[in-house]
């Protein structure tokens, strides 16, 4: 997956019958985004106790223009034309050891709309740069066990609400703007 960029659910279920089992599970109302994520979360969680972690979030754009015909509620990307959605992860990583532990959450971000009030009137809450708050968060919440949380970020998290409202157990390392 990581070379081609792309994968097969076919390839993934190893079968035929392997790719109707995953279809199922994914069509499964009980198979939310949110379950999917929390149940990571607690498994990371419960691998972080005493260790000293580095949890690394940023943004990636995913675009699907390619397959416009097929794809259905999907905003727009950031040319602001092509559609897609935007993933953001906390992935989770041993800060000695540099070995991935695993995921502690993510957010998808869609913009269906585009922006309503300039950004400078906008409370953190309406903006789409709160996902670096909500992953220092979820971060704290998800790894309160782990001696030591540093969230590790880009420029684009160079916001003083993150560094004003970050969660006591956290320290952040972040790319100044």
């Amino acid at each position: 997956m990581v070379k081609k960029q792309t994968t097969c659910i076919r390839k993934l279920g190893g079968s035929r019958a392997g790719e109707m089992r995953f279809g199922r599970f994914l069509r499964n109302p009980a198979v939310t985004t949110k379950e999917m994520l929390v149940s990571a979360g607690h498994a990371t969680g419960a691998r972080v106790a005493g260790r000293r972690v580095l949890v690394i979030q940023d943004t990636t754009e995913l675009n699907f223009s390619a397959h416009k015909e097929s794809k259905r509620g999907f905003g727009t990307v950031g040319n602001g034309v092509d559609i897609g959605l935007f993933l953001h992860p906390q992935v989770v990583v041993d800060a000695i050891t540099g070995g991935l532990i695993g995921l502690a959450g993510a957010s998808i971000h869609t913009r269906t709309e585009g922006a309503t009030t300039a950004r400078r009137k906008r409370s953190l809450e309406d903006k789409e740069s709160r996902r670096w708050l909500d992953g220092a968060e979820t971060a704290s919440a998800v790894l309160a066990d782990a001696l030591e949380i540093t969230v590790v970020a880009d420029r684009e998290s160079d916001i003083y609400e993150e560094f004003v409202r970050r969660p006591p157990n956290v320290h952040l390392l972040t790319r100044a703007a």
